[in-house]
């Protein structure tokens, strides 16, 4: 596997792990190519243009408490990368309700936007939100390969859980990863920051085969000495 690092870490092997690891970018306001690449990229990932981020990154600067532009400063990329990617009900009915962008803009300032021990940006997420992430890292595969991503030990006893995250040989662009937290801990929600692993990514083989359409005659011709037949969920199950 081949890998291209447009504006994140690059994914590392822990020990002999079966996977390689996978980073939440952390972007540098000050790395001018860094972030040159980045908005591009959430340009095609969040389907946004310059006026729409600049008037985020405004926004921001207009509301935020003395408290939250210590985060603010030296994050805003990180931050507009947290807020678009964060999937939570309550922003998804503001929209839905029509409410001003400032009121969105403000109510993740207050309630999802925290910041860690070394002063990175991170997303606090209640359960059943979920975070859509561009990894920064572009991959090229070997021919009839393909790469999974499977929970971190770490994230899923926590109460993440992977979401679809598949990329096909040849898919030539940043891939995105997404995690659910399904838990509820004595905060009632799960935190995550810029350059915490997130998910681990493990190259399978693939197995081609063309589909080939028959008819029911043949199908059940086919299928004639089939032990299981047609019987549904649970039919082949032990009791003990």
């Amino acid at each position: 596997m081949i890998i291209y690092n447009g504006f994140s870490k690059t994914p590392t092997r822990n020990c002999q792990a079966a996977g390689i690891d996978f980073f939440i970018p952390n972007i540098d306001d000050n790395n001018i190519e860094q972030v040159s690449i980045a908005r591009e990229a959430f340009k095609k990932s969040f389907k946004l243009n310059d006026d729409q981020i600049e008037k985020f990154f405004v926004t921001v600067n207009e509301l935020a408490t003395d408290e939250q532009k210590e985060i603010v400063n030296n994050n805003r990329w990180n931050i507009l990368h947290l807020f678009y990617g964060l999937k939570s009900k309550e922003i998804f009915f503001m929209q839905k309700n029509g409410e001003p962008f400032s009121n969105i803009v403000d109510y993740f300032l207050d309630n999802y936007l925290v910041k860690s021990n070394d002063g990175l940006a991170g997303i606090r997420l209640d359960f059943s939100d979920m975070v859509f992430i561009n990894s920064g890292i572009k991959v090229a595969l070997k021919p009839y390969t393909s790469l999974e991503f499977k929970n971190k030990s770490g994230k899923g006893v926590g109460g993440w859980t992977v979401k679809a995250c598949l990329v096909d040989e040849d898919y030539a662009g940043y891939m995105h990863l997404s995690l659910q937290y399904l838990w509820y801990d004595r905060d009632g929600s799960g935190t995550i920051f810029v350059g915490d692993k997130l998910t681990q990514g493990t190259v399978q083989e693939v197995m081609t085969d063309d589909a080939e359409e028959v008819s029911e005659d043949k199908y059940n011709e086919i299928m004639a000495n089939s032990k299981r037949g047609d019987n549904g969920f649970g039919s082949s199950d032990v009791k003990h």
